[in-house]
């Protein structure tokens, strides 16, 4: 893994969304290479620590994401959120193995959804050296809020997130009025169930981190094609906590 020459600091990162999968002809982006090392590395490791199966880290994961932010200063990775959208009519996606595992309860939502889509949050990870302790404020909690407003400028109806239980991301989650859902073991790992819609989504009630993603998001840097904002009608749900 790539590392720094100075010590880290929030003011020096970017915000990129990248897609999983490059289709377009000539050089990749930069920042895939680096950034797919880190996710293979990151991910690998905890599985390994997780005693889940040798080959629990598909490939693919990363591959189907159709939004990955990550946030670096420069090559280096300092943390990594990707998310894949469903469709709610589609038979797959009640058959794949992100969507599968959630109770009737949610199946049910989706389904009553005609023509809408879903988002997932999967692979949520920081790295240690830009953790909360150094930079003063927490990456994860930047990444989800910076999630949500994908979701407002995609115009998904719902974000389906399987968090892990020992990292304590429902609880970041429950700030952005996520709802937990139900709980199950993936690959071997404890994960909590959330959820949120579009229109339950609120702001996070600490000033420093509303303001760390409205710089992120006004700054981006975004090869995954989504919409230029979020529709004003679309932004004026968000509310405060």
């Amino acid at each position: 893994m790539l590392t720094l020459v100075q010590a880290p600091s929030i003011r020096n990162l970017t915000c990129t969304i990248l897609p999983g999968k490059i289709t377009n002809p000539g050089p990749v982006p930069e920042l895939l290479n680096p950034a797919f090392h880190y996710w293979k590395t990151t991910w690998a490791e905890f599985f390994r620590r997780a005693g889940s199966p040798p080959d629990a880290l598909k490939i693919d994961s990363f591959l189907r994401a159709d939004y990955i932010i990550v946030l670096h200063d420069g090559p280096v990775i300092a943390g990594m959120l990707l998310s894949t959208i469903f469709h709610t009519e589609a038979l797959t996606t009640y058959e794949h193995p992100q969507i599968a595992p959630y109770p009737p309860a949610v199946i049910e939502r989706l389904h009553a959804i005609r023509g809408g889509r879903c988002l997932s949050g999967e692979y949520l990870s920081v790295n240690p050296a830009f953790k909360k302790s150094i930079l003063g404020i927490s990456l994860a909690e930047v990444m989800v809020g910076i999630l949500q407003r994908i979701l407002l400028s995609a115009e998904a109806d719902i974000l389906l997130a399987s968090t892990v239980r020992a990292a304590h991301v429902a609880e970041i989650a429950r700030d952005y009025g996520y709802e937990e859902v139900g709980s199950y073991l993936k690959l071997g790992v404890d994960c909590v169930m959330m959820c949120n819609t579009r229109d339950g989504v609120v702001e996070h009630p600490r000033a420093e981190v509303r303001e760390a993603i409205a710089q992120f998001w006004a700054f981006r840097r975004d090869l995954a094609g989504l919409p230029n904002a979020a529709p004003a009608h679309r932004a004026a749900v968000l509310k405060a906590a």
